[in-house]
């Protein structure tokens, strides 16, 4: 009966350690897995408001692109150039 509890007692330590090694690469791998709610509800708020953002992109650059220097002006033309500019890098930002 007692080698039967000092064999119990050397194999638990090395057996509780695998067991819960095991055990924790299991729930790391759930976590993983899984993204939390708020983190979705996030990406879904940043992709509406991506969304958003080029439609509003587009429609500046469809205004920017429909004017010509005659009917802005020597000062409008300058304005279009900074326009064109900022979409240029707002464009290449996305």
């Amino acid at each position: 009966m007692t080698a039967a509890i000092i064999i119990l007692a050397v194999f638990s330590v090395p057996l509780t350690a695998i067991v819960s090694s095991a055990w924790l690469k299991a729930k790391r791998l759930d976590a993983e897995r899984k993204p939390a709610p708020e983190v979705e509800k996030r990406l879904a708020l940043l992709e509406a408001k991506n969304a958003e953002l080029r439609e509003r992109v587009e429609t500046l650059e469809t205004i920017a692109t429909g004017m010509d220097a005659r009917q802005l002006g020597a000062e409008g033309a300058q304005e279009l150039k900074e326009l064109e500019q900022r979409l240029q890098t707002v464009t290449k930002k996305a």
